[in-house]
C-alpha cells in the first residue's frame, strides 16, 4: 500500500497511547474510526473477508461520526451559553 495515513494520528503528539483515556464525544469518536480503519486494513491486506466485516466497519464509521457530531453540538452549546451569559452582563 502507498503512502497510508497512520490512523494513530489522530491520538495525539506520538503513537503511544498507553494510559490514554478517551473523556469526550470526540476521543471516543477517535477510537471508533481507528477501530473501523483498522478493520478495512485487514481487508484490504487480505487478512479478513469484506463479506464479513462490511457490517461492522459500516457500524463503526457511522458510530464515529455519530459521536462527532455529539462533540460538536456540544462544543457549540457551551460556546453559545458561554456567549448568552456574557452578553447578559
Amino acid at each position: 500500500m502507498a503512502d497510508k495515513p497512520d490512523t494513530l494520528r489522530f491520538l495525539g503528539e506520538s503513537r503511544e497511547t498507553e494510559g490514554w483515556v478517551p473523556t469526550t464525544f470526540g476521543d471516543y469518536a477517535i477510537t471508533y474510526f481507528v477501530a473501523a480503519s483498522c478493520l478495512v486494513d485487514e481487508v484490504l491486506e487480505g487478512r479478513a473477508s469484506a463479506v464479513v466485516l462490511i457490517p461492522p466497519i459500516g457500524y463503526a464509521y457511522r458510530h464515529a461520526l455519530e459521536l462527532a457530531l455529539k462533540d460538536a453540538n456540544a462544543w457549540t452549546e457551551s460556546a453559545i451559553s458561554g456567549w448568552i451569559k456574557g452578553a447578559g452582563t
